[in-house]
């Protein structure tokens, strides 16, 4: 018997990072709160919505977020944007992620999506700028190590993996006017 419970107590740690390294490879779907903004803080008159809802994709019942609105050019570089706001241990694993990857049904317009730390203060955020297809869902996977501020602005600041707060996405015709309209689901992080 006490063989038994010495093999077992020696196996668990294995079987604990086998379970790890499954997860990870299949990614983590974490715990998030979304939420959206918009350029109101600049002044600015552009409008978003984002409802949350669930749909049966690839037959399970998902979470799903819509996201609407009209960028104006009120503010001179009009916007909006949304964010998922991680639970602390979704926090703690967003800052060892390698990768991160989320699907997205498009319109056909471009946009950026920023990994948040909170030593930079004035949204210069570490990002990188995808595009969607419009009436097409497509899988965009972000390598956390491929991320870069903005070039022509912001305070240049060492990427703080361990200063993560969130992650976010905003539309990118900086004041040009129009509406977008996007599904976006199935966020995951990799390690």
């Amino acid at each position: 018997m006490n063989v038994k419970k010495t093999l077992l107590k020696a196996a668990l740690p294995v079987l604990c990072v086998m379970f790890l390294l499954v997860a990870a490879a299949d990614g983590v779907p974490g715990s998030w709160t979304w939420g959206y903004f918009t350029d109101a803080a600049n002044q600015g008159s552009s409008r978003g919505t984002l409802l949350e809802d669930y749909e049966t994709i690839d037959g399970k019942i998902t979470t799903v977020y819509k996201i609407s609105g009209e960028v104006t050019n009120k503010y001179q570089y009009g916007y909006v944007g949304w964010y998922a706001h991680p639970d602390d241990p979704t926090r703690e694993l967003l800052k060892k992620t390698k990768s991160f990857s989320f699907k997205i049904l498009g319109d056909g317009n471009a946009y950026d999506v920023m990994f948040c730390t909170s030593d930079i203060t004035d949204s210069a955020f570490y990002k990188t700028r995808f595009n969607t297809k419009k009436d097409q869902v497509s899988t965009i996977t972000v390598r956390v190590g491929s991320l870069a501020q903005p070039t022509d602005w912001g305070i240049k600041k060492k990427f703080d993996q361990n200063s993560a707060t969130q992650i976010q996405w905003q539309t990118t015709n900086n004041g040009k006017p129009g509406t977008f309209k996007v599904k976006i689901y199935d966020l995951q992080l990799f390690m």
